[in-house]
């Protein structure tokens, strides 16, 4: 594969056995199955997010060599034996690509693409959602917050910026806080920005 005069990903696929994310880099791998196969429901979603932390995976990801918990699982789906748009409500799916954005997973689109409605391409067009998914520092997110049913996830960036997702895991609408010294960022006033919404919501102490 090295000596082909185009590029290549080599992607292993061993479903998280073996611990290949001690050993993948140096075989050749650029990205490596960090789970089973991933089906369109928010348990197997939450399973392959846990099996990402359980492992420290984020230890051992960065450019050239990332963990991949299965392509994304929005759209049109072929599932449990019939083909159907995904058991994901909207905000989970809004949940998945940000998680999958900001632990550097690849960004690979399971559905099909010529039956995409609109609010699937808006969800995997978002070009500030995917920067920070391709943000060229390839430093994961890690996971600082994890109590009841909200996490609270932090991801350095190339430019000095701060991603963070705040994880809503009740079944209702419920407020997050998080302050600044929990995401590890100095004392004074810092501009917050809703990616999703692309939209700044100015200065905050």
């Amino acid at each position: 594969l090295r000596k082909q005069n185009r590029d290549i990903v080599h992607a292993f696929c061993q479903y998280g056995m073996a611990h290949v994310e001690a050993w993948g880099r140096e075989a050749g791998a650029n990205c490596w199955r960090s789970w089973e196969d991933l089906k369109d429901g928010w348990t197997w979603m939450e399973l392959a997010v846990e099996s990402r932390i359980n492992g420290d995976y984020w230890k051992y990801a960065g450019p050239g060599f990332w963990a991949d918990p299965d392509m994304m699982i929005v759209g049109q789906q072929y599932s449990f034996g019939f083909d159907h748009k995904t058991f994901l409500t909207p905000n989970e799916q809004y949940t998945h690509v940000s998680i999958w954005a900001m632990v550097c997973s690849p960004l690979l689109i399971g559905c099909d693409l010529t039956t995409m409605d609109a609010f699937t391409r808006a969800l995997l067009a978002n070009d500030e959602v995917i920067a920070i998914s391709q943000d060229r520092l390839g430093k994961p997110a890690k996971r600082i917050r994890h109590q009841d049913a909200e996490s609270v996830w932090t991801r350095p960036l190339a430019n000095g910026d701060t991603a963070v997702a705040l994880v809503n895991r009740y079944p209702f609408a419920r407020e997050i806080k998080v302050s600044f010294k929990e995401l590890g960022l100095g004392a004074g006033e810092h501009f917050v920005r809703d990616c999703w919404l692309q939209k700044c919501e100015g200065k905050h102490s």
